[in-house]
C-alpha cells in the first residue's frame, strides 16, 4: 500500500521502526499497517492518489453512493461485523444483511447472494464478507474507477492474476485485470445478467471463482480495483468439515470448467 505523509503542527515527521516519513514522502507499507497509520494519524497519512486520467474519460455517469448496495451474509459472531465491515460503509449506501447463523436460512452462498441481489434496490451490488475492511477513501476511489471501466463483469479487492499470483488492489494505482477474485469481496452489476450458480455449488465454496469464469466466458473483464481495503483476521478457524466440503466443490468446479 502506498501512503503519502503530510506534516502538521502536531506531527511534523513519523519515525518508526518500519518507516521514516517527512513532509510529502510516499512510503510503501503492508495493507494492515497502512490502515492502522491512517486510523491513528488521519491528518497525516493518506493513500496515494489514483491517476484516473490514465483510464480515460468516463464511459457512463459516475455512481452516487446511494446507487450502491453492500450485501453481506451474517454468520460470524456480531463483533466481527461491527469491528470490520460496518465502520467503513458510508451512510448513503444501501446495506443488506442476510442473517444466516448456523446456515439456517440458506445452505449455500450462491442461493443467499442471488436472493440478496434480487432484493437490492440498486444494480451495482458489493458482496463483502463480514470481516472485510474498507478504508475511508475506498468508495470514492471505487466510483472514480468503475465509471471508466468498459465491459467489466466482476470487481473486487483481491484476486489471482493469470500467473496465479495474488494481487491486492491496495498495491496498485489503477484497476488490475485478474482471472478470478477472492470471495471476500465480489462486486457485480445486475444488468450483466450473470448469477451465482446455485445448482452446481450448493454449499459455501467456489461460487465466486465460478462467477468470474462466467464473466470471462462472456468476454467481460474481472479486475481488482485500486484502493485501501483489507480482509481482516476473524480469529475463528475453519473446521475439518469446511475443508472436506471445499474439496468436493473444487471437483465440481473442475468438472464444469476443467483444470485451467
Amino acid at each position: 500500500m502506498r501512503l503519502i505523509f503530510f506534516k502538521t503542527q502536531q506531527k511534523k515527521t513519523h519515525l518508526g521502526q518500519d518507516i521514516r516519513c517527512y513532509d510529502g514522502n510516499t512510503v510503501d507499507v503492508p495493507p494492515r499497517r497502512g490502515m492502522q497509520l491512517m486510523d491513528a494519524y488521519p491528518d497525516n497519512f493518506f493513500p496515494a492518489e489514483i491517476p484516473v486520467a490514465k483510464l480515460g474519460e468516463p464511459v457512463h455517469e459516475p455512481l452516487s453512493l446511494s446507487q450502491i448496495t453492500v450485501l453481506t451474509i451474517h454468520y460470524w459472531p456480531p463483533d466481527v461485523l461491527k469491528r470490520c465491515l460496518l465502520p467503513g460503509l458510508p451512510k448513503e449506501v444501501e446495506f443488506i444483511k442476510i442473517d444466516n447463523i448456523n446456515n439456517k436460512l440458506f445452505t449455500s452462498a450462491a442461493k443467499a447472494l442471488n436472493y440478496g441481489i434480487r432484493m437490492a434496490r440498486n444494480d451495482v451490488v458489493i458482496y463483502a464478507h463480514e470481516d472485510t475492511v474498507f478504508g475511508k477513501y475506498w468508495f470514492d476511489d471505487f466510483i472514480k474507477q468503475e465509471c471508466r471501466l468498459k465491459d467489466w463483469g466482476a470487481l473486487g479487492i483481491v484476486g489471482w492474476g493469470f500467473d496465479r499470483q495474488v494481487r491486492w488492489g491496495s498495491s496498485y494505482k489503477l484497476p488490475y485485470k485478474v482471472k478470478w477474485l477472492d470471495e471476500c469481496c465480489i462486486i457485480v452489476d445486475r444488468k450483466r445478467g450473470i448469477w451465482f450458480d446455485e445448482e452446481t455449488f450448493q454449499h459455501f465454496h467456489c461460487y465466486g471463482v465460478d462467477f468470474c469464469y462466467q464473466c470471462n466466458a462472456k468476454g467481460l473483464g474481472v479486475y481488482v480495483v485500486a484502493g485501501v481495503a483489507n480482509h481482516d483476521l476473524r480469529g475463528y478457524d475453519h473446521n475439518q468439515a469446511w475443508f472436506d466440503q471445499l474439496g468436493i466443490e473444487q471437483d465440481l468446479f473442475y468438472k464444469k470448467w476443467g483444470k485451467n
